[in-house]
């Protein structure tokens, strides 16, 4: 489950936000009772002001409001007896202070009358945070202006803070969102691991440092030992036992006993794994142990590194695969290294066979050998990338970076619950995904395989009861952007963006210009469910072609004023004239307030020598039905990547120019210089983007990249026109700097414009109109 569903948000009486809590179940004698982890400062805030008693004491603490945002549902909450440690000074301490129960932590319980939680909403897990490793993390919180919730990343530095139990989190990019006030109790989720280590406590007040710390969950467990009985374990749920989630189970390490922060509980691995590494010939290569070793060991490191004399072999490796087993990603790192010095060995398919049957119970040896045969016949080089599209139009944390061949990717889905009705993740992963990638007659036996050992085949599927109310997307930082339902390699009905009305329009540099009359502007429109019909051309100058397009679209507005979706607008441009910044033009005012096009109406580019070449189409629609279908490669980055991955398969189709296209390069460029647009139109891609300022601007390409990598391409149109209008309330620091100066070229080949129709519209009688 993604943090946004076990966590609320922290109100006072009045309906004043004031930060975020964490919903837990701890286990006790009287059983299992929900309650809400978050700060002490939250707490006094929202109620009012410190305790009676003083900050270490409750007193008479009031009640405050607990709500998840959008879902109809709120309870009242009390703190905690012996639930309460203080927030530290933030100002001056005196030397010698004792700050160790001074950490911050409010646990809250729920009213006992509140109500049924939302649907899909529970207890998150915990887990022990452990060393600070430099670890991605992800956060939640409810700043000013995004009550349903903003997303920080960020990495876990170390130990510091006011609070010597407290632990650093810098902000991963320079862009984005950081930690500021809205924060405080929100859950720091590790998505690896897909639990929560620690809950936000204080951030920097200088925005630039761009820190700020947490109280990771073993100390929380110190301070409120009673909720040692909800770490490890997954969430439960108040909700009815057929409404939970069913799936294979995951053999982990049973949660360590939370005496302290050193408390480190190993599970010994069975003979049958270790023997299976020993079998792996260049194991016998102290080279290759000892590197091994210092990667991935921990407690083997050690060894090898304090100079233990007459250490054998299998003692180090028993070591080296218990510290793997204990870990988020298991033993798959370890396989991949083997695999990569060892090769495609037998050893090496009993080692996957051995790593499965240890870390899930859900196959058999040979079903499991069986399947790792047919996964060797999967070839797809961005995996990692689509798998990851994979849980994310599944609400589930990205997958981790081990998740880079098909049966690690399997074998990671295996550990997934399933939703009441549907089958399980891998099972849907193996027939969605990984079996496109394979060639016909092992796409076949793939997907027969799946349908012999799926316990849940689609004909014994039950339909899941309808929620009572519609799933609340995940928060981004992308507003008003609905998440795709379909993702890259996913049959089914695409999210692709294809406009049911739309206005095409096209503007044509005149071979013979006359005064003032030096290009040729024509359109076409469709309104659906008719046909596409085509206007009247006329000749413009190409200095007031914004204000010729204005008046254009004022009359068809005006014409189809009781549309039932949005007009969209489609600009057919020779290169020399895609520097024009259509999106940006302005529409004909109203009581002296403008509008802009770009943010009024989804606004693309599309390339006039590529419509006009029709001995390229042949590969331009090839490439759009692979895109549309989800099973195009990854996006190209020039001038990154080369002429080779552009033409590779499977085929990139969306591509992102270094520079914009001036138009001042020939097909073939000037000297050792790529004209990027021709190259990229030229083989197919159909969906191109810019920035349309000079120079490559590092913050633009990774916001970008970022953007590319999280949501689904076919939808961009609508993305990109939410960011314009976002864009306009930003800092250009933040990431909304792509929605302020992206291009986007969006070249449909089966949306062409078409011969005169019967029924033109006339020209607007006026250039300019007035309010």
């Amino acid at each position: 489950m993604w943090p946004n569903l076990g966590q609320v948000r922290a109100l006072s009486p009045d309906g004043s936000l004031w930060g975020a809590g964490i919903l837990v179940a701890p286990r006790t004698p009287n059983g299992a009772a929900l309650h809400v982890l978050t700060c002490a400062h939250v707490v006094i805030s929202a109620t009012g002001g410190p305790p009676a008693g003083g900050l270490g004491e409750l007193g008479e603490l009031g009640e405050l409001t607990v709500d998840f945002p959008g879902r109809n549902w709120s309870a009242a909450a009390r703190p905690v007896p012996g639930g309460w440690a203080p927030p530290p000074p933030l100002g001056h301490v005196p030397p010698g202070t004792a700050l160790a129960g001074s950490a911050d932590l409010a646990v809250l319980a729920l009213d006992p009358g509140h109500p049924l939680l939302p649907r899909d909403c529970g207890p998150l897990p915990l887990a022990p945070c452990g060393s600070p490793d430099g670890r991605r993390v992800s956060v939640i919180g409810y700043p000013r202006g995004a009550p349903a919730g903003l997303i920080a990343t960020a990495v876990l530095t170390g130990g510091g803070g006011p609070c010597p139990d407290w632990l650093q989190l810098d902000a991963l990019h320079t862009t984005g969102a950081v930690m500021e006030h809205g924060f405080s109790g929100a859950a720091v989720w590790d998505p690896d691991r897909g639990r929560v280590i620690g809950l936000v406590t204080a951030a920097h007040t200088d925005r630039t440092v761009k820190a700020a710390w947490m109280l990771p969950v073993e100390a929380a467990v110190r301070l409120w030992p009673p909720l040692a009985g909800a770490v490890g374990d997954q969430a439960v749920s108040d909700r009815p036992p057929d409404d939970r989630s069913v799936g294979p189970r995951r053999c982990t390490p049973p949660p360590p006993e939370y005496g302290g922060p050193e408390a480190d509980v190993r599970q010994e691995p069975p003979r049958y794994l270790v023997d299976a590494v020993m079998e792996v010939g260049c194991i016998t290569d102290d080279g290759t142990l000892y590197d091994l070793v210092l990667r991935y060991g921990r407690t083997a490191r050690a060894a090898l590194v304090g100079g233990t004399a007459g250490t054998a072999r299998r003692s180090l490796v028993v070591r080296l695969v218990q510290d793997l087993c204990g870990g988020p990603a298991g033993l798959a790192p370890l396989v991949k290294s083997l695999e990569w010095r060892e090769g495609d060995s037998v050893a090496i398919r009993k080692l996957r066979v051995a790593t499965a049957l240890w870390e899930v119970e859900l196959l058999g040896e040979e079903e499991w050998d069986e399947l790792f045969l047919l996964l060797d016949g999967v070839r797809i080089p961005d995996l990692h990338r689509r798998y990851s599209g994979f849980l994310h139009a599944r609400r589930l944390p990205a997958a981790p970076g081990h998740c880079s061949e098909p049966w690690t990717v399997f074998l990671h889905a295996a550990t997934l619950n399933a939703r009441p009705g549907e089958a399980l993740p891998c099972f849907q992963v193996l027939e969605q995904l990984l079996a496109l990638g394979a060639e016909d007659a092992v796409r076949l036996r793939i997907v027969e395989w799946a349908r012999r050992y799926d316990p849940h085949p689609p004909d014994q599927r039950t339909a899941p009861r309808p929620a009572a109310d519609p799933p609340e997307p995940l928060p981004s930082r992308i507003p008003d952007v609905p998440d795709a339902p379909g993702i890259p390699g996913t049959p089914g009905t695409p999210d692709v963006w294809d406009p049911p009305d739309y206005l095409i329009i096209r503007i044509r540099p005149l071979l013979a210009p006359e005064q003032g009359r030096n290009a040729l502007l024509s359109h076409w429109w469709r309104l659906h469910p008719e046909g596409q019909l085509r206007g009247t051309d006329r000749r413009i100058d190409l200095d007031h072609a914004e204000s010729e397009v204005r008046s254009l679209i004022r009359q068809a507005e005006s014409e189809w004023a009781y549309l039932k979706s949005d007009l969209a607008i489609e600009f057919v441009l020779p290169q020399g004239l895609l520097g024009m910044t259509v999106e940006r033009w302005r529409k004909a005012p109203f009581q002296g307030v403008d509008g802009v096009l770009g943010e009024d109406h989804h606004v693309v580019l599309r390339s006039l020598e590529r419509i006009d070449r029709r001995d390229l189409h042949g590969s331009w629609s090839r490439r759009w039905r692979d895109f549309t279908n989800g099973c195009a490669g990854r996006v190209h980055w020039f001038p990154q990547d080369g002429r080779r991955h552009l033409l590779s398969d499977p085929p990139p189709a969306v591509a992102v120019l270094s520079a914009p296209p001036d138009g001042a390069r020939s097909e073939e460029g000037v000297h050792d210089q790529l004209n990027e647009l021709a190259a990229a139109l030229r083989a197919g891609v159909p969906v191109v983007l810019w920035d349309r300022r000079n120079g490559i601007d590092p913050a633009f390409r990774t916001a970008l990249r970022s953007l590319l990598d999280s949501r689904d391409p076919r939808g961009l149109p609508g993305l990109v026109k939410s960011l314009r209008i976002s864009s306009g309330d930003r800092d250009p620091e933040e990431y909304f700097v792509v929605g302020r100066h992206v291009a986007l070229l969006w070249d449909d080949p089966n949306r062409m414009p078409v011969a005169p129709g019967t029924h033109p519209v006339p020209p607007p009688a006026d250039r300019e109109e007035g309010p």
